[in-house]
């Protein structure tokens, strides 16, 4: 995936293939290297890999109050985010703000051409993602049976943002990403080596997540009729309590499966949808921003276009010709 800051930041920044002093003991030998810095602070970051997979590690450091970074992958990929230090706040398209915890990993599958954005504090912050082709993780799944687990499971789910929740980063897996930093320089072992160690990455990822049993189909079938109702109506003020009564499921049983089956909260699949709906209405009609406002689940206007321009980054007026 490609890092890059906006505009009002490029034109006060300097773009080095070069390793500045201060990232110099997070060198990877045969790694490209790109590095930004001026007054907002740094990005650094390394990439390797070949055409079925890539690894990227991100040294980030933010001197002001804020930073914003963009982020868009040129093909579909399925990454593995390993958020290792620092707290995160991602808006990923197809998915509610979330925020990536240091210390947690997950699956996430990110669409080609999307363009999502990170919002970093004040701080340093350190990330690794490994970016596989949708053919790689499939050969891997034939090899590996944990693996091949993994790509049923996820089958079930939406096609853009979250596949499976995050997990605790223990000792296993800072060895397989080490073991990965200072693997062999050489291709072929390197490529065979990465390949390796990602698998093992994997079958840990497989490990800390499925603690629980997939969810019976009964349960797929109700998660399912909720989701239908929801996209029916999303002008209604939906409530944890309220959809647990209307759908005869005790509201923790009803959090818990949601998410699993989804990826998301009812309330983060609430606002992605309302949204997307609101923008339909905004660009296709020439209904008043009032009236959308409340065909999309918010009461006054005001909510509605903050919610917005939280979402899309300008008001409605923009986007209605």
């Amino acid at each position: 995936m490609k890092l890059w800051l906006p505009d009002r930041y490029l034109s006060q920044s300097v773009i080095t293939r070069q390793t500045p002093r201060q990232f110099r003991k997070y060198r990877i030998a045969g790694a490209r290297v790109r590095c930004l810095y001026g007054p907002f602070g740094a990005v650094y970051y390394q990439l390797f890999g070949n055409a079925d997979f890539s690894i990227q590690v991100n040294h980030i450091v933010v001197r002001q109050p804020q930073l914003w970074l963009y982020i868009r992958a040129e093909r579909p990929v399925i990454t593995l985010h390993c958020m290792l230090v620092g707290d995160v706040w991602g808006h990923l398209n197809g998915l509610a703000p979330m925020l990536f915890c240091e210390g947690r990993y997950r699956l996430i599958y990110v669409p080609a051409d999307d363009l999502h954005r990170a919002r970093f504090r004040r701080g340093s912050y350190e990330s690794v993602h490994i970016d596989l082709s949708g053919k790689a993780l499939r050969l891997l799944g034939e090899k590996y049976t944990g693996i091949g687990q993994l790509l049923r499971h996820s089958a079930g789910f939406p096609g853009r943002g979250m596949l499976l929740q995050d997990a605790a980063i223990g000792r296993g897996v800072r060895m397989h990403l080490e073991d990965i930093r200072h693997g062999p320089g050489e291709e072929p072992e390197r490529s065979l080596y990465l390949e390796a160690r990602i698998a093992d990455l994997l079958l840990q990822y497989v490990k800390d997540v499925f603690h629980e049993e997939p969810l019976p189909l009964q349960s797929i079938r109700h998660m399912e009729d909720i989701k239908r109702y929801l996209l029916s109506r999303p002008e209604l003020s939906h409530t944890l309590s309220s959809l647990a009564r209307k759908f005869r499921v005790s509201e923790s049983t009803l959090k818990r499966q949601f998410r699993r089956y989804t990826g998301q909260s009812v309330h983060g699949f609430l606002f992605e949808e309302r949204m997307k709906y609101a923008m339909q209405l905004v660009v296709r009609t020439d209904i008043p921003f009032g009236e959308i406002a409340d065909k999309s689940g918010y009461r006054d206007f005001s909510s509605f276009d903050r919610a917005f321009h939280h979402k899309f980054g300008h008001p409605p007026g923009h986007f209605r010709k």
